[in-house]
């Protein structure tokens, strides 16, 4: 079963990219059509993707670098929240699968 679902999710890859390209696009060409400021020779797709990927790379290594803390297990505190599993595979695995 969990062969079958990795390989649905291999499946769903491409069309994922296509529509992260394809909605930036109609960013463009809304922006384009709308915006007049000083910044209106960057409206394009390239650089909105460009932004995107740096911000999802700049959220995955803030979120590696908190989940890189020394658990100590002597120490009777509770462990921040995001050393569980859950939140380790919403707030690391997911943001560096969409970048």
């Amino acid at each position: 079963m969990i062969l079958v679902l990795l390989l649905l999710s291999l499946l769903l890859i491409p069309r994922s990219i296509v529509m992260v390209l394809h909605f930036l696009e109609i960013a463009e060409n809304s922006l384009q059509a709308h915006y007049f400021g000083p910044l209106k020779d960057y409206m394009y797709a390239q650089y909105m993707a460009a932004i995107l990927g740096v911000f999802l790379g700049l959220l995955a290594v803030i979120f590696v670098g908190l989940n890189l803390v020394a658990l100590d297990p002597r120490n009777d505190e509770a462990y921040p929240r995001f050393t569980g599993q859950r939140w380790i595979q919403i707030l690391i695995v997911a943001p560096l699968f969409f970048e």
